[in-house]
């Protein structure tokens, strides 16, 4: 397992580099930068919007008197 764990933690960030460094030579420094930073910025809102969107079920769960524990998971998830 954690041969497995190692790899998968070492392996995404050489593919995750290649692939940056494949699109810049592609596309060009500044494109990528913008796309890096676009993928940054809308990743950030859709967690920013799922999480209150939880936040949102877990506060209706508790009016009704529910545990929230399917909810709790998704915000850890989130």
């Amino acid at each position: 397992m954690f041969f497995r764990l190692l790899l998968v933690f070492t392996a995404v960030p050489f593919v995750e580099l290649y692939l940056l460094l494949e699109i810049g030579s592609r596309i060009g420094l500044w494109a990528t930068l913008a796309l890096v930073l676009f993928t940054g910025v809308a990743g950030a809102t859709l967690a920013r919007w799922q999480g209150f969107a939880v936040l949102s079920s877990i506060h209706a769960s508790l009016e009704r008197g529910e545990l929230p524990g399917n909810e709790l998971i998704d915000g850890v998830l989130v």
